[in-house]
């Protein structure tokens, strides 16, 4: 058996690529994945694009409904100045987020109150989590 990805072939992938059809529309086609399909069209520099740009993830659906995109969360100012601890100086209700980068021995704790029930102060909580009530 030859090369699954003959000149023919290639040409009509490209044609097809070209009349819009999808990935897992010529992978069944194919009988092959439809990784195997978006590893060859990139291999030969076929990207789909809107607007100048490159294409993004359909919109989720469940049956003909179609679901809104996740909101970002907002990124919530910080009102109370953190008391950047180090670990050993933190209480048992001490918030516990940590400031910096942690994988630097100079990074701290924020060391606010925390939350009962939680390791973090209500304003990482908020920032973490968004809007708790």
């Amino acid at each position: 058996m030859g090369p699954f990805w003959t000149p023919e072939r290639e040409e009509d992938l490209r044609q097809r690529f070209d009349r819009g059809e999808t990935a897992r529309t010529i992978s069944r086609d194919y009988g092959v994945s439809r990784p195997t399909i978006c590893g060859k069209l990139d291999r030969m520099g076929l990207k789909r694009e809107i607007d100048g740009r490159r294409s993004q993830r359909r919109p989720k659906t469940i049956g003909n409904i179609s679901l809104p995109p996740r909101p970002l969360k907002p990124i919530v100012p910080i009102k109370t100045a953190p008391l950047l601890l180090e670990i050993h100086e933190l209480r048992p209700d001490s918030c516990r987020y940590i400031i910096g980068d942690p994988r630097s021995p100079a990074h701290r704790y924020c060391g606010l109150t925390s939350k009962p029930g939680q390791s973090w102060c209500p304003e990482h909580c908020d920032r973490v989590f968004g809007r708790m009530a």
